[in-house]
């Protein structure tokens, strides 16, 4: 994985001229050892986009609209750990709900 960003890097800094690095460091993997840290990424990974769950790249449609699965994508084992689609909603919006929250505290992003 490492590869790609410096391959990157390569050939934007012969496109344009450029010698500064375009990435700030290595890119890092964290083991997901715990559920709750499961479900954070998952979290993040569907609803951290601008469009939020409107991402037309997202899988959260395919996650929740069993006619918008692709066949190489099997959402069960993850659904499993929110006790299935509806848990998974859930944890969607109580996750929003908190975020909103923390906007209208001044904590976290604005």
């Amino acid at each position: 994985m490492n590869s790609v960003p410096s391959s990157y890097t390569r050939y934007f800094n012969a496109k344009y001229g450029n010698t500064q690095p375009l990435f700030c460091g290595p890119l890092c993997a964290k083991p997901i050892e715990t559920r709750k840290y499961f479900r954070w990424l998952v979290g993040y990974v569907h609803d951290n986009h601008p469009s939020g769950l409107d991402y037309e790249f997202s899988s959260h449609r395919a996650w929740t609209d069993r006619e918008q699965l692709p066949d190489w994508l099997d959402p069960a084992p993850a659904l499993a750990v929110f006790g299935g689609v509806e848990g998974y909603l859930s944890y969607l919006d109580s996750r929003r709900r908190k975020q909103a929250l923390d906007r209208e505290l001044g904590f976290g992003r604005a």
